[in-house]
């Protein structure tokens, strides 16, 4: 079974490229610390997305539980 968690993050409009990359790493780490995988069995994908205006960080990672 296939399972999907997906993790929003907003910026500023106007934060710098390094902010956008952060929020993106904070979105992974929350995903991690909150366990939201936990209790899931078979393979989960999690996408961490940062938006910031119309620019758009999404990256994605593959866990096999």
């Amino acid at each position: 079974m296939m399972h999907i968690i997906m993790e929003f993050k907003k910026t500023r409009s106007n934060a710098s490229d390094d902010t956008l990359r952060k929020t993106s790493e904070n979105a992974l780490e929350q995903i991690r610390d909150r366990k939201y995988f936990h209790g899931l069995k078979g393979d989960v994908l999690m996408h961490w997305i940062a938006v910031r205006g119309k620019d758009v960080l999404v990256s994605s990672d593959t866990v096999s539980l």
